[in-house]
């Protein structure tokens, strides 16, 4: 569903923050060719399996082993996606929106699917502090996008 809602520039920076083997990365890089798309994960056979889905696919994704955006912390991105690990708790979540928020361009969105059951609400609220702009754009089955632009706090990166 998140991947449906994406509605994303045709250049520019994208990241797939928490990427797992790369399932929304491996998409928007095949829908979106003249993006530069980037992929980040904490476990490295994620990533591993991210990298090797983005070759079978013929697509390029740049993917690293890391905590948050940490590995491209010097990068502005036009667009930032997540299906946030929830299991890894509220802190690690919301840390994770937070570090969003410091690496978009002005006019970037961070985009996020959760699970009303899962957090959604509190997840919700959290990114109404970051955020001066976070909009529901899609609901299905328990789950819920949000798109999230206009961060509170001036940007960490440079464009």
């Amino acid at each position: 569903m998140l991947i449906e809602s994406l509605a994303l520039p045709e250049r520019g920076r994208f990241l797939d923050l928490g990427c797992g083997w790369g399932a929304i990365a491996v998409a928007v890089a095949k829908a979106f060719p003249r993006l530069q798309t980037y992929a980040v994960d904490v476990n490295g056979r994620a990533v591993a399996l991210c990298r090797r889905n983005a070759q079978e696919n013929g697509v390029e994704v740049t993917a690293a082993e890391g905590e948050g955006i940490a590995p491209f912390e010097a990068i502005c991105f036009d667009s930032i996606a997540t299906n946030p690990p929830v299991r890894a708790g509220k802190a690690v979540v919301f840390h994770l929106f937070a570090q969003a928020a410091a690496h978009l361009s002005p006019n970037g969105t961070l985009w996020v699917v959760m699970q009303k059951k899962q957090g959604a609400g509190s997840a919700r609220a959290t990114l109404q502090r970051l955020f001066q702009q976070v909009d529901e754009v899609a609901h299905k089955s328990g789950y819920h996008v949000y798109r999230c632009a206009n961060p509170q706090t001036i940007s960490a990166c440079v464009p």
